[in-house]
C-alpha cells in the first residue's frame, strides 16, 4: 500500500503563523489538559449549552433565543459562543478571555505603565525592597509631578474616587498585577542577590560521583544549637564549636573536634589527625558504646570553604608534605558540599532538638521555651552523645541518597574488606607534618616562638640560618625544627626553655597573657610571664564561681580548656612555684655546663612527650620498618623525622 502523505491545517480564530514561514501555524492556546480546572469547566458548561445547535440545519433565531432562555443566558452571549466555536471548531474557542486574551484598549494610558515600571525598578527591585503599597503611593507622587507641568488634557489619568481623591486600592492593584509581570529570577537578584537567584533557578544537572573510598572527605564547622553547663557549678557556659568530616563515598564519619574555641587551623588539625588516624581507644573512653568507629585513613583530598581555618598557608604545607590535596568549594554554594550540609542538618533535626538546652532554628519554634533554664548536659555528656550518635545511629539508617547504609557501603567496599586503607607510616611524624608552619632564624638563644625561646644542643650547628619551625597549637611545649643541610633532612624535636609555663599551654591561651604582660613591662621578661599566668589563673578561678553570664563563662571555659570543669588550683600553685624558681639566681656550675643545662632542666612534664616519641618509634619498625618518608615542598628528596631528645636520652643510658 502506497504511503500517503497527510497534513492537518489548524484555522480559526485561535491559531497563529508560526514564526518559521516553512513550519505549520500553531494553536495560540495551551494543551486544554494543562489550563486551570476552573476555565476547564467554563468551556465545557459552555459547549454543553451550544451543542443542540451544533451542525443543525436551518437553525433559527427562534431555536436559538429558546435555548439561550433554557441555559439562563442572554441571546447574544449564545451567537457570540455559537460564532467562536464554530470558527476555530475546539472547545477552546470557549475558554474565558483573561490575561493576555483580555479584549479592548488598556484602561490606563501606555504612560502610566511607563511610571508604574519606573518605579518598581527604584523602589521595589533593589535591597531591601519597598512595599507594594508605598510603590502605589510613590507613582503617585510622580504623576502628580508630571502632570502639574502639563495642559488637562494632555496629563497622565488616574482613577479617583467621588470626592475627587485618587483611588489609593485601584492602583495599587495595578501596580500589583504590573509587578507579577517581572520576571522571577530578575526579582530575586535585585532583593536578595544572585547567589539566592542561582540557587532557586539554576538547573541541577547532576550529581558528584565519587569512584573510590576516602577519595574525597568533606569538612566544615558549625555552633552547634545546644547550651552546655560546667561539670561543677552546673552553669550556663554556652554553645560548643563542632568541626566535621564525612567521608564521601560511603558517607561515613571520618572525625570530628568539639571544643569552646571558634574554628581555626588547631580545630581543622585536630580533625585530621582524629580521621585519618586508627580509634582503638574510643570505646574505652565512652563504655557505651556498642560499635566502634571504623572510618578512618588518609584522604586523597578534602573539600573545604573559604573560612579563615581552611583558607591559610599552614594547611596548605600540611597536604603537600602529608600528600592530599586541597578542594576549595567556591563561596557560598553549600551544596558544592551537601553531604556535610546534610548530616548537620540531621544531626540538629534527630538529636540535638530533642536535647535539653536546645536553642532550636528560630524564635517560632522556640516559643517560649528557656533554653538556659532547662540546660543540663557538660560538655563531656554532649561529646559521648555525638558519638553515640555518629557510631550507633548514623551509619545505620538507610540514606536514600546513597541507595544504602553508611556502614555497608564501607564494609563491603573491596579497599575495606581487602585491607588496603591508606595509613601514614607513623602517627607521631603525622602530627610533625600536620603542625602549624613558621619560619624562624637559629640565634645563639635557639628559636623564638611567640616570645618563648626553645635550645636544644642540636641547634648550635645551625645558628645564623633561616629553619622551617612546625608548631602544635594546642601544647607549646616543644616545637619541631627541619634541619636545612644536605643529607640530613630531617625534625629535630625542641623543648621549650621553661617548661612550667608553656606544657600543657595553648596557643591562645598564651597570646592572651603576653597581651596583659606587654601593658606591665617588656615582652621578653618571662618572670613576668609565669606571673601574669599565676593572678590570671587566680582572676579566673574567682570569676568562675561568681559569674552567671552566658558570655562571660564561654570564655572562661575556653581559657581554662578543660570542657567546663574548672580545676586551676595545682596550675596557680605550679606557676607560683616556677616564679620562685625563675627569682633565685642559677648556681655558678649549671651556668658552666651550657651544653646539657637545655636537657637535663626539662621538668618531668616532658616525659610524657618523650615516651610517646619511644613508643611511635617503636611502633614503627615493628610495624613498617622504615622511616617516613614524604614529599618536601621545595624539594623532592626523602627525609626522616628523627627526635633529639631520644639520642639525648639513649646517650644518657
Amino acid at each position: 500500500m502506497p504511503s500517503v502523505a497527510c497534513s492537518f491545517i489548524l484555522e480559526g480564530r485561535h491559531v497563529a503563523a508560526s514564526a518559521d514561514e516553512a513550519a505549520p501555524i500553531a494553536p495560540r492556546e495551551p494543551d486544554f489538559g494543562a489550563l486551570p480546572a476552573r476555565d476547564r469547566d467554563l468551556a465545557e458548561r459552555r459547549y454543553e449549552a451550544i451543542s443542540p445547535l451544533l451542525g443543525k440545519a436551518g437553525r433559527t433565531a427562534a431555536e436559538v433565543g429558546e435555548r439561550a432562555r433554557a441555559v439562563r443566558v442572554s441571546e447574544r452571549t449564545l451567537w457570540n459562543w455559537l460564532r467562536w466555536y464554530e470558527e476555530a471548531v475546539d472547545i477552546r474557542a470557549l475558554l474565558p478571555r483573561v490575561g493576555q486574551r483580555r479584549r479592548g484598549r488598556p484602561s490606563k494610558s501606555d504612560e502610566l505603565h511607563e511610571v508604574i515600571a519606573e518605579r518598581l525598578e527604584a523602589r521595589w527591585l533593589k535591597r531591601p525592597p519597598w512595599p507594594l503599597t508605598d510603590v502605589a503611593l510613590d507613582v503617585i507622587a510622580e504623576v502628580e509631578r508630571h502632570n502639574r507641568e502639563r495642559a488637562s488634557a494632555e496629563r497622565i489619568p488616574l482613577t479617583r474616587t467621588g470626592a475627587g481623591q485618587v483611588s489609593l486600592p485601584a492602583l495599587a492593584r495595578m501596580v500589583q498585577r504590573q509587578a507579577k509581570q517581572v520576571d522571577a529570577y530578575e526579582r530575586i537578584a535585585a532583593q536578595l542577590g544572585h547567589v539566592a537567584a542561582r540557587s532557586q533557578w539554576d538547573t541541577n544537572v547532576g550529581e558528584l560521583r565519587v569512584e573510590r573510598l576516602l577519595d574525597r572527605v568533606d569538612y566544615d564547622a558549625v555552633r552547634l544549637p545546644i547550651l552546655v553547663v560546667d561539670e561543677e557549678h552546673r552553669l550556663v557556659i554556652g554553645r560548643p564549636w563542632l568541626m566535621f568530616g564525612i567521608e564521601r563515598k560511603s558517607g561515613m564519619p571520618h572525625g570530628y573536634f568539639l571544643s569552646w574555641e571558634p574554628p581555626c587551623y588547631r580545630s581543622v588539625m585536630n580533625c585530621l589527625l582524629f580521621g585519618i588516624l586508627p580509634k582503638h581507644d574510643l570505646n574505652a573512653r565512652f563504655p557505651s558504646l556498642c560499635g566502634s568507629w571504623e572510618c578512618e585513613g588518609l584522604p586523597r583530598a578534602i573539600a573545604i570553604d573559604n573560612g579563615p581555618e581552611f583558607a591559610n598557608r599552614h594547611l596548605d604545607d600540611a597536604a603537600r608534605q602529608v600528600d592530599f590535596d586541597v578542594l576549595p568549594c567556591p563561596v557560598r554554594v553549600p551544596w558544592f558540599k551537601g553531604i556535610i550540609e546534610g548530616f548537620f542538618a540531621r544531626l540538629n533535626r534527630q538529636l540535638l532538638r530533642s536535647l535539653p538546652g536546645t536553642t532550636f532554628a528560630n524564635v517560632v519554634e522556640r516559643g517560649d521555651y528557656d533554653p538556659a533554664q532547662h540546660a543540663c548536659l557538660s560538655m563531656a555528656a554532649l561529646e559521648e552523645i555525638l558519638v553515640l550518635f555518629c557510631v550507633d545511629y548514623y551509619p545505620q539508617r538507610f540514606n536514600r541518597h546513597l541507595c544504602g547504609r553508611p556502614i555497608d557501603l564501607w564494609r563491603n567496599d573491596p579497599i575495606v574488606r581487602d585491607g588496603l586503607l591508606p595509613y601514614p607510616p607513623s602517627a607521631e611524624d603525622l602530627r610533625v607534618l600536620m603542625g602549624w608552619t613558621e619560619q624562624r632564624l637559629v640565634t645563639r638563644r635557639g628559636v623564638q616562638i611567640e616570645h618563648l625561646l626553645y635550645q636544644c644542643d642540636d641547634l648550635r650547628a645551625l645558628r645564623s640560618q633561616t629553619v622551617l619551625v612546625k608548631i602544635d597549637p594546642g601544647d607549646l611545649g616543644q616545637v619541631w625544627v627541619l634541619d636545612p643541610r644536605a643529607g640530613r633532612r630531617r625534625y629535630i624535636a625542641v623543648p621549650v626553655s621553661n617548661p612550667e609555663y608553656a606544657v600543657g599551654l595553648s596557643l591562645w591561651q598564651h597570646r592572651i597573657i603576653c597581651r596583659l604582660a606587654n601593658a606591665e613591662a617588656a615582652r621578653d621578661n618571662v618572670a613576668l610571664l609565669v606571673e601574669t599566668k599565676a593572678r590570671i589563673q587566680a582572676v579566673v578561678e574567682r570569676e568562675w564561681s561568681t559569674t552567671r553570664r552566658t558570655r562571660s563563662r564561654q570564655v572562661l571555659a575556653r581559657w581554662l580548656d578543660q570542657q567546663g570543669s574548672p580545676g586551676v588550683l595545682a596550675s596557680a600553685k605550679r606557676a607560683e612555684q616556677a616564679l620562685a624558681e625563675a627569682t633565685q639566681p642559677a648556681p655558678s656550675a649549671q651556668r658552666r655546663t651550657g651544653k646539657a643545662a637545655p636537657v637535663h632542666a626539662l621538668p618531668a612534664a616532658i616525659a610524657p612527650v618523650a615516651a610517646r616519641v619511644a613508643r611511635a618509634e617503636a611502633m614503627q619498625s615493628a610495624v613498617h620498618g622504615r622511616p617516613i618518608r614524604r614529599r618536601l615542598l621545595t624539594a623532592g628528596a626523602a627525609f626522616d623525622v628523627i627526635y633529639a631528645q631520644d639520642e639525648v636520652d639513649a646517650g644518657a643510658g
